[in-house]
């Protein structure tokens, strides 16, 4: 990992948590514990460093990574092959307590951070933690589907907890460049086929007769 991404990995944790309604300031009354769940990637490495180690040079103050859940994948080689070695660099570097269960983890902390890599049971994994009632960062990719992620929200809204996702990933060299690159595009005509045919709807607006696709999100990132 690089200056400028260690730097963007301590910048998505403060923003990330402050969003969630956390507050790390400075000289804290009280320092933040923060759990993580899921430890098959590298952001539980990047983010405890940047909250833990005094003197890292983008260090951010106020809150500590206390305990973890391993979590994990087994079906996703990023994610089985991964996850006993940063569970040991988390225990050994940074003495980070593993609990076994979200449920137990809650009681520990004061706020969340859901890393695992698999968005297929981000929602399972966020139900606990919203229902404790812990602010919870959700690292990419939010859900496994679109279901998921509205439903997540869903809860949390109902529960008033804050939830809150984001990634460095926009401010790359190269998914900006592609930004740019698509804003400074002349537009497309799209010309719908036989089976996806819009037409005029009673109303005068145009309605679609058919799509034979659907939104997907990712079921898992390789970070």
């Amino acid at each position: 990992m690089t200056t400028s991404q260690k730097a963007l990995a301590s910048f998505i944790v403060g923003a990330g948590l402050l969003a969630a309604g956390v507050c790390l300031t400075a000289a804290p009354e009280k320092e933040i514990r923060i759990g993580l769940i899921g430890l098959d990637t590298s952001h539980v490495v990047a983010f405890t460093q940047a909250l833990n180690d005094a003197a890292y040079p983008n260090h951010i103050p106020g809150g500590r990574v206390v305990a973890a859940y391993k979590g994990g994948s087994p079906d996703i080689p990023s994610s089985a092959d991964r996850i006993e070695g940063y569970t040991t660099e988390l225990q050994e570097k940074y003495g980070v307590k593993l609990v076994d269960s979200i449920e137990a983890l809650c009681r520990e902390v004061d706020a969340v951070m859901l890393e695992s890599v698999d968005g297929r049971p981000h929602l399972e994994q966020a139900r606990p933690v919203i229902k404790a009632g812990k602010p919870l960062y959700i690292d990419k990719p939010m859900a496994a589907s679109l279901a998921d992620g509205l439903e997540i929200f869903r809860l949390a809204k109902a529960a008033k907890v804050p939830v809150f996702s984001a990634s460095s990933l926009r401010f790359g060299k190269s998914p900006s460049a592609t930004a740019r690159s698509a804003r400074s595009s002349a537009p497309r005509r799209f010309v719908p086929s036989t089976s996806n045919r819009t037409t005029p709807s009673s109303s005068g607006t145009a309605s679609t007769a058919s799509s034979p696709c659907s939104p997907s999100w990712a079921r898992a990132a390789s970070r």
